[in-house]
């Protein structure tokens, strides 16, 4: 072959030996992002808004560290296993505040954040860069907007806070109304809350009519939010009644659940969002910054319907509460004696009951308090069955789990199980929902550590569902509680790799019919399923 043919030929056979070698690379076995560590010439394609924009898929794909090799593109790309944890989908940040304690920048030209570093975007050029969200522009107009319940079925409060003290207002109304609402103002600051916004603003929506859209907006002093919508429950109980559920969400380390829930909302008609218990890890933290943060990145999903809560041990702060009781507003909030924090609430066939279990750590004074109110609570539940059968409750710190962490749970004498399961068993308790463990955990019918059946059809014990792997903060972002395997054999399924984070999907059908559902947000599957058929709701023996 001549001299001048040698170079192209080398080049060439270069090529498609290169070629070749990225067609053999399998990266099929890589279901989550850091699985990336046991296959050599893998990376992760992320999940979110930046690769949703492109229709790039979420999956393990041949690569480096600059993207993958495949002749694709991934505008949202992990290739070492240690950075999977710290995931942000920076586009998906709702405000430049939000950047704080991530790897994204926020470019005041485009009013968008972006991956990057303190010199600049890593794609693009941005001319008004800010790194440090303690440099980001303020502003007094409301933020933090969100709803909850009110006292009566047919009203809702709405939330927010601001800079500003200046007099606020609450506008609402359908297509052709429009009511104001003067807000009942307070200001929280001093000791957790120094830098965060330390004005907080409630007002009522009443008198609401079933299945009817609203808009709504707050105003602050001359400045107004945007305009808001929510649709009314509809009226009677013959509806699938469909709720979100999970715990433990970080205000960065939940983001793949949080991008996932607000796709939800987009595409089904949910009732609410129930979040039981641990919020941004912690309210508190960076003089309240991070609790402003959290409550921004939920302002797309909490004012839309519901954001219904119950408090964790992260939101103890030296038994206070105070950026939990100040910044949500629950049923019950006018009337709480103390730090009171728990309510109920009836929607269609079901009765939703928020217990905290927090008194039992924080505030013991109180746990006669709660466990007193407690039980009247289930006894005019009861009393109502024919009309409202199913009972769930839902709190923070588990009766019963598997995991290897050493938590209240994990011991046969929980201080939770020991002061609220025989409550619970007594009044007929259907479900409970608990989170604190970044685990999965399903458990069959159960009483004392006696399992009553082993399927969930005419359950004559409660059903324990155990979902906080909403993502948190803890542990670098890497907060998965070990499961080394069941702990009883009332264990009935658990998940606790990490890289699942998860979050339920609940559906009441109607009297007799629920439907659970947890779906594991980076693999994209439904991890695990359960139908529970209850004929005979009521007081147990």
């Amino acid at each position: 072959q001549p001299a001048s043919m040698a170079g192209p030929a080398l080049a060439l056979a270069a090529l498609l030996l290169l070629a070749a070698t990225v067609a053999a690379q399998d990266c099929s076995a890589v279901t989550r992002c850091p699985l990336v560590q046991n296959n050599t010439g893998c990376g992760w394609c992320w999940q979110s808004m930046s690769t949703a924009r492109y229709g790039e898929k979420t999956q393990g794909r041949p690569g480096n560290a600059n993207g993958p090799t495949d002749g694709g593109t991934c505008h949202d790309w992990t290739f070492n296993a240690s950075d999977c944890q710290h995931h942000v989908d920076c586009p998906f940040l709702p405000n430049c505040q939000n950047i704080l304690g991530t790897y994204c920048g926020w470019c005041e030209d485009t009013q968008a954040a972006a991956r990057g570093s303190p010199s600049g975007p890593s794609q693009g050029t941005c001319k008004t860069w800010i790194w440090n969200s303690r440099e980001c522009p303020t502003s007094e107009a409301p933020q933090h907007v969100h709803l909850a319940f009110g006292e009566q079925p047919n009203s809702m409060v709405v939330t927010w806070a601001s800079l500003s003290a200046r007099p606020a207002t609450l506008y609402y109304g359908t297509a052709g109304s429009n009511i104001s609402v003067p807000a009942v103002s307070t200001n929280f600051s001093f000791p957790l809350n120094l830098e965060g916004l330390h004005n907080i603003h409630r007002a009522a929506m009443t008198n609401l009519k079933p299945a009817t859209t609203y808009w709504y907006m707050v105003r602050v002093g001359d400045l107004t939010s945007a305009r808001f919508e929510t649709t009314t429950p509809q009226a009677g109980s013959d509806w699938p009644l469909r709720l979100l559920v999970f715990g433990d969400m970080g205000r960065f380390g939940g983001g793949d659940v949080l991008y996932m829930l607000t796709r939800e909302l987009a595409a089904i008609n949910y009732t609410a969002l129930v979040h039981v218990g641990d919020f941004a890890y912690d309210l508190r933290d960076n003089g309240g910054l991070n609790g402003d943060a959290f409550m921004a990145r939920i302002q797309q999903l909490a004012t839309k319907v519901p954001y219904m809560t119950s408090v964790g041990n992260h939101e103890i702060e030296a038994d206070l509460f105070q950026n939990y009781r100040n910044r949500f507003s629950m049923p019950r909030y006018n009337t709480r004696d103390g730090w009171d924090m728990w309510y109920s609430w009836d929607i269609q066939y079901v009765h939703m009951l928020a217990y905290s279990s927090e008194v039992f750590f924080a505030n013991i004074n109180d746990i006669p308090k709660q466990l007193a109110w407690l039980e009247a609570d289930l006894k005019a539940a009861n009393a109502n069955r024919a009309n409202v059968p199913w009972i769930i409750a839902y709190g923070h710190r588990p009766m019963y789990c598997s995991n290897d962490d050493g938590d209240d749970c994990t011991k046969n004498a929980s201080v939770v199980r020991l002061a609220l399961e025989a409550l619970f068993h007594k009044y007929g308790v259907d479900l409970v929902l608990e989170a604190h463990e970044h685990s999965y955990e399903r458990l069959w019918p159960v009483y004392n550590y006696t399992i009553s059946q082993f399927n969930y059809i005419d359950p004559q014990a409660m059903v324990h569902i155990i979902s906080g792997a909403a993502g948190c903060n803890e542990d670098d972002g890497a907060c998965i509680n070990n499961i080394p395997g069941p702990r009883g054999p009332w264990s009935a399924f658990r998940a606790s790799v990490q890289g699942t984070y998860s979050y339920l999907r609940m559906t009441i059908f109607n009297a007799t019919h629920l439907y659970l559902e947890s779906y594991s947000v980076e693999q994209q599957i439904v991890e695990d399923s359960m139908l529970i058929v209850q004929h005979n709701h009521g007081m147990r023996v």
